[in-house]
């Protein structure tokens, strides 16, 4: 948690909005290189779907625009003050949240890059977890050493490989979608690390 509010700061204060375009155009060239056309329109019109549902459609971008930032007739309008902010601060706030909103969507995009390799994460969850149970229950039935210390290092790799994905979901930088399968790889052996050397219960 302190880790993403940590991002969120560092988006919301220093991270430029024509940054996070950049990064926004490098994680839509990855996608369509590592990924095959049909994956990669099926994500991002999820993507673009969800962003519309919960931001534009919802109003939250039209009302945090008009609350911080005001249109170029409500800047008129105001006489005596219509060139107020217009030199530093209007355009500052525009730029955060510009860099805010991409930041949203690019979270909205590798979710459903999570969700497209959820087959390939419960392929290789399945055996991985099946196949520590069935080491737990020999161990169990030969009084075999199940390890304390492997099951605590397993569970905190499991936990620390969930907090890093989480991470990686709003970090202001390009993310491969190649780096995803890693997770389906290391958490699955990890978590029939934990099975196998769960502690046994008379």
């Amino acid at each position: 948690m302190w880790l993403c509010l940590a991002q969120l700061l560092v988006i919301l204060l220093l991270v430029p909005g024509a940054w996070m375009q950049r990064v926004m155009t490098t994680e839509h060239e990855w996608l369509w290189r590592h990924m095959s056309p049909e994956t990669a329109a099926w994500i991002e019109r999820k993507a673009t779907g969800w962003y519309n549902g919960a931001i534009v459609e919802s109003g939250a971008l039209d009302a945090t625009y008009d609350h911080l930032v005001p249109t170029e007739s409500q800047r008129l309008r105001s006489q005596g003050m219509e060139n107020l902010g217009q030199s530093g601060w209007f355009p500052l706030v525009e730029n955060r949240l510009q860099a805010v909103f991409s930041t949203v969507y690019l979270v909205f995009v590798r979710l459903a890059l999570i969700a497209a390799w959820l087959p390939f994460f419960a392929i290789t969850a399945f055996p991985a977890v099946l196949d520590g149970m069935m080491a737990w229950k020999v161990k169990q039935a030969s009084f075999t050493y199940a390890s304390p210390v492997m099951h605590r290092v397993a569970l905190q790799t499991v936990l620390w490989s969930l907090v890093l994905l989480v991470t990686l979901l709003i970090v202001p930088a390009p993310i491969s979608p190649a780096v995803l399968p890693l997770f389906g790889i290391v958490i699955p052996v990890a978590l029939g690390q934990v099975a196998a050397h769960t502690q046994k219960r008379v």
